[in-house]
Formats: structure tokens, sequence, C-alpha cells
């Protein structure tokens, strides 16, 4: 039987929040960027939705607002344009039900 090592409390807390630290893709950072960008919340609601701190979203729409496909390698300019679209058509959409929700 191996003996145990005696760890630092401080020791264990830094490896099981490093085990169980969230990793998000570039999708999923740009999806978040664009939640904020949409305006519809405020960036603090739309942190805590995500389960993000205010900063690291700040970090990330720095980042890719700076440095565009740099720093997003997986996305080509393409895909970022198709997502843009989308989610203006989608708003646009929605406000138009809501104008034909009120007229009638």
């Amino acid at each position: 039987m191996k003996p145990k090592t005696k760890q630092s409390p401080k020791s264990i807390v830094r490896e099981i929040k490093q085990k169980t630290r969230r990793k998000f893709n570039s999708e999923g950072k740009i999806r978040i960027i664009l939640e904020g960008l949409k305006g519809e919340d405020s960036i603090a609601k739309v942190c805590r939705i995500e389960g993000i701190a205010p900063s690291m979203y700040y970090k990330w729409s720095k980042a890719f607002l700076e440095a565009g496909n740099h720093h997003f390698p997986e996305l080509n300019l393409v895909h970022l344009l198709v997502s843009l679209i989308d989610i203006f058509l989608d708003s646009l959409l929605n406000e138009q039900i809501v104008v034909v929700l009120l007229v009638k």
C-alpha cells in the first residue's frame, strides 16, 4: 500500500479548480460576444447566464474586435459574417412579429 502524500489545502483546491474549469472554444466565445453585442440584455446578465465573469467577457470582446479572425482561428470570416447576419435577421423577425401582434 502506497503512503498518501499530504498535500496542502491550497494545492488541493487549485487541482480541483483546474480539473473542473470550463473551457470555451472559439464558437462559444463568439456566440457569447455576439449575444452581448446584440444589446437585448446587459453584459452583466449575459455573463450571469453563461456563468462567466464580466472581465472575461470584455477580454474576449476586446481580442475579438481588435484582432478579428487571428485570435479565433477555427472560424473563418465567412462563418462569422453568416452568424452576424443570422442574429440580425432573427432580431428583425422578432421585431416584425411584435409589430404585427400589436397591430392586430
